[in-house]
């Protein structure tokens, strides 16, 4: 795996975690800490049983929040048994179910980025999850800010141009759900790589957190 390949463990913001903590999900969680030291054995190979027992809840699922909570519980249990064969197949799993979701897209996005032969995916996916965030007006930099790491990796100008522009021109917008803006990512970029006018630009820019307006004034 490649350097800058191993940077993109922080391809994206924060991924959200499960949006509800109802008692529901709390009830999950503490089964799941009952029962992940058992295996299984399940149409997947020998798993983890809380791992089994997570696949057998998303499938008898019928609400959409629910199925959303699961499928981030899921990821969260595959890390931790670094299964990434099987985080790859539910984050895919979960790109089927939501496939307008900005935060879905990034997630598999984030996953692809680290096979060469899926990095070209990787991409695509990020310009949709760009795209579906800009049509919903919430998590914008956030999704841009994917884009622009997942270019740097997978060495694509074009897409870290878009980005970058885009950025810029979001970063004085208020948005009361959205991340806010990075700057680590930039000393990942080589000289030359983008015009140096747009690089300007965007250090320019004032960090916030999320839901507060930027401004300009960085000078670092």
């Amino acid at each position: 795996m490649s350097s800058n390949t191993r940077r993109a463990a922080k391809t994206c913001p924060k991924q959200r975690r499960a949006s509800m903590k109802s008692k529901e999900i709390l009830a999950v969680e503490e089964r799941l800490k009952r029962i992940r030291k058992h295996k299984v054995v399940s149409d997947l190979g020998v798993i983890p049983a809380s791992i089994d027992f997570l696949d057998r809840e998303i499938r008898r699922t019928n609400t959409a929040e629910r199925k959303r909570d699961l499928y981030g519980l899921m990821i969260i249990e595959c890390a931790r048994f670094r299964r990434f064969d099987l985080t790859l197949l539910y984050r895919r799993q979960e790109r089927d179910q939501f496939p307008e979701d900005p935060f879905v897209l990034t997630g598999l996005a984030s996953i692809l980025v680290y096979d060469n032969e899926t990095q070209a995916e990787a991409l695509a996916i990020a310009y949709q999850a760009a795209n579906a965030a800009k049509k919903r007006g919430t998590w914008i930099r956030f999704c841009l800010t994917c884009l622009a790491r997942i270019a740097i990796v997978v060495d694509d100008n074009r897409a870290l141009t878009r980005a970058l522009t885009e950025l810029i021109e979001e970063g004085s917008e208020w948005r009361e759900e959205d991340s806010p803006l990075e700057f680590d990512f930039l000393a990942q970029i080589e000289p030359g790589r983008v015009d140096d006018t747009l690089l300007k630009a965007y250090r320019s820019l004032t960090p916030v957190g999320p839901g507060e307006p930027t401004s300009h004034g960085r000078s670092d």
